[in-house]
């Protein structure tokens, strides 16, 4: 299925009214996260606070995010180097490092861009 490209959360207005820039704020949004995922993984990068005992704040980036495919495995990454990195900022007295909420909505673009990634790496045209 499909997803409809009619506005990424907090995208800009021209990206909600026209699906053509909408799909491109989308593919920005899949490079920032996969470019940073894969840096991360080159340092060994690893989020556990302590009073995480379920697991749900805690990741390990050992893994290359172009090669994964399941996109699931990104945002489960994602979101606790996210919570991490907007927290440093925060208590630098800086802007959030990644200022977007990833709604199930926005899940489902970038999983959708991920799919063609995947899909023209299975083909081997790089």
């Amino acid at each position: 299925m499909r997803p409809s490209f009619k506005g990424l959360e907090k995208g800009t207005a021209y990206a909600t009214t026209h699906p053509w820039e909408d799909f491109a704020e989308t593919w920005a949004h899949y490079l920032h996260i996969v470019d940073t995922l894969e840096m991360a993984s080159e340092f060994g990068m690893e989020v556990r606070p302590p009073p995480d005992r379920i697991g749900g704040l805690s990741t390990r980036i050992a893994f290359d995010p172009y090669r994964t495919e399941n996109f699931d495995t990104i945002v489960a990454a994602w979101l606790p180097f996210t919570f991490a990195m907007n927290s440093v900022a925060r208590a630098m007295g800086t802007r959030d490092f990644y200022p977007f909420i990833l709604s199930p909505q926005v899940i489902q673009k970038l999983s959708f861009i991920h799919g063609l990634v995947q899909d023209v790496a299975k083909r081997g045209e790089r």
